[in-house]
């Protein structure tokens, strides 16, 4: 096995260190000294970190941004509380520790009534007074004296976590705060450079991630070297760099083989396959991307995530789809879909069902297209997806027209143009008026 430490891009170089700590010196400016950085825990409550951000998560994130900036936060926060999104919910870390941070603060006798008002709020969509009321817990601690405050970076970490959805850079800020008050935690830096990636900051990220890989192959902390390897393969694909991404996620899978971590190693097989599967676009072959999904799948199987194995069932169904194997994608899709309906993941249900039924319908198998459309249809239904369940009207009256039933298809399509009359979207309601006006129907 290749030894990560001497086998790494720019690794070797005795004056590697100083040239890291001089490259995120401005953070020791900005937001405490960096010189003791990567040593170690301290003993108090772990740091509150905003999420394991998977590509599922991802979405999750995204439409809750999307609700917030268009003032419908409450029904994307009933989204995650309801659970609609199963074990993904427990992904959705930041909102969640918070809140628990909340209720362990509001659960005494003296707590004040401002602690369960924010509460109620949260539940409501709306994080500001919250945000009130943990700022005055942290300023309580920092009343006790300067210097560092590793229970007060706590408190300002579920600031932080509060703040990730709506406001990265804000965030940024807050734990920066964090990593002033507890210089010596790792978690606090980790999320700093996170933050700083997710904000496209590249390079500042870079040093702070391989710091953290030059102490941690010091103490020998092979576990942390794993962590900072994945983290440094998501910033180069998100770099669009993917063979430096690919090249770190093995330096980690790697690692973890001999750590024996298996959901590690599942969460790294599963970065490799979207990564290889990306490189396919590019007119690679796709036999790496299915063999690290497969082995991603496997393992997630084995583990019951079964959250993560419907997410990794339904990347290798696309693949297969785009690879032009609709047969083995319609397998793999219906796998996604079995373990999206244990979990009750309800949009996951209407997205798979919709993908089966046009994998079905490219087979030829008419009927099973239709059962698995009409699926999508009810689940889109249920969420009241009026996006979704135009396209499903849409693709079912299409389906109907290639059977012969015109009945059917006026249903389907005049219900599609109602839908889109609804989403005022000029071009598909042109479109469907002219078709339901060319059948006749009534």
């Amino acid at each position: 096995m290749n030894d990560p430490k001497n086998s790494r891009p720019g690794a070797g170089s005795s004056n590697r260190k100083v040239t890291l700590i001089i490259a995120v010196l401005f953070l020791a400016v900005a937001g405490g000294g960096i010189w003791q950085v990567f040593r170690g825990g301290n003993g108090v409550a772990p740091i509150c970190s905003p999420a394991t951000v998977s590509g599922r998560t991802l979405e999750i994130v995204e439409l809750y941004r999307k609700a917030r900036k268009e003032n419908a936060p409450t029904e994307a926060l009933g989204v995650v509380f309801d659970g609609q999104f199963g074990a993904f919910r427990s992904e959705i870390g930041g909102i969640t520790c918070a809140i628990d941070f909340l209720n362990e603060s509001a659960a005494g006798s003296a707590a004040p009534e401002s602690y369960k008002a924010a509460l109620t709020a949260i539940s409501e969509g709306d994080v500001t007074l919250a945000a009130v009321v943990i700022s005055e817990i942290r300023d309580g601690l920092l009343a006790e004296g300067e210097g560092s405050n590793p229970a007060a970076a706590v408190v300002v970490s579920h600031l932080g976590a509060l703040w990730f959805y709506d406001d990265l850079p804000k965030t940024l800020e807050i734990y920066k705060e964090a990593s002033a008050l507890d210089p010596e935690n790792v978690e606090v830096w980790i999320w700093v450079a996170n933050i700083l990636r997710w904000n496209d900051q590249f390079e500042t990220a870079v040093s702070i991630y391989e710091l953290g890989l030059s102490l941690s192959e010091e103490t020998q902390d092979r576990a942390l070297s794993a962590r900072l390897y994945a983290n440094l393969g998501r910033l180069y694909v998100q770099k669009g760099e993917l063979n430096n991404g690919i090249e770190n996620f093995i330096f980690a899978g790697e690692i973890l083989e001999t750590l024996q971590d298996k959901a590690g190693l599942a969460e790294i097989y599963g970065y490799l396959g979207e990564t290889f599967a990306r490189t396919v676009a590019s007119g690679a072959d796709s036999d790496q991307a299915i063999q690290y999904l497969d082995k991603a799948n496997e393992l997630n199987v084995e583990l019951g995530r079964l959250d993560y194995a419907a997410t990794g069932f339904s990347q290798l169904g696309q693949l297969y789809m785009a690879d032009g194997n609709p047969e083995q994608a319609a397998e793999a899709l219906f796998k996604a879909l079995e373990f999206a309906s244990t979990i009750e993941d309800l949009p996951m249900i209407a997205d798979r069902s919709s993908d089966l039924g046009m994998t079905y319908w490219i087979l030829d198998e008419l009927d099973k297209a239709g059962e698995y459309l009409a699926r999508s249809l009810a689940a889109n239904q249920e969420l009241g997806n009026i996006s979704g369940l135009a396209q499903q009207h849409e693709n079912l009256g299409y389906l109907s027209d290639e059977l012969g039933d015109t009945q059917a298809t006026c249903t389907h399509w005049t219900a599609a143009l109602a839908l889109y009359r609804e989403l005022e979207a000029e071009e598909p309601v042109e479109h469907y008026g002219q078709l339901v006006e060319e059948l006749g129907c009534g």
